[in-house]
């Protein structure tokens, strides 16, 4: 998401990325693996050097994707993504363009 669409704040060298894959997709590997092109592609072409994820904290298959892919935890924000009009904790993971190179050599 570009700055202006992202859920939190990012500066213009930062992006936000997000998913959804269908259900009967899940436990194949597939996010990671599209994930894993698009973020080499993003460092490479781009002057982007930090990617963000914002996953609502009880989505447990969410959060040990992106700790494959090399996320590290940042903070935890309350939000209300889902307009139900109540604040649910997500989880900001963070992932730097030279932490991505050293995990992806």
């Amino acid at each position: 998401m570009t700055k202006q669409e992202a859920h939190i704040e990012i500066k213009e060298d930062e992006l936000e990325v997000g998913y959804w894959i269908a259900r009967e997709f899940w436990g194949q590997g597939l996010v990671a693996e599209a994930a894993q092109r698009v973020f080499s592609e993003i460092f490479e072409t781009t002057g982007i050097q930090r990617i963000y994820v914002v996953i609502e904290s009880s989505n447990t298959q969410s959060l040990r994707v992106q700790a494959k892919l090399g996320f590290v935890y940042n903070r935890t924000e309350y939000m209300d993504l889902n307009c139900e009009n109540r604040k649910t904790p997500y989880y900001i993971g963070v992932l730097d363009e030279s932490d991505w190179r050293k995990c992806s050599l």
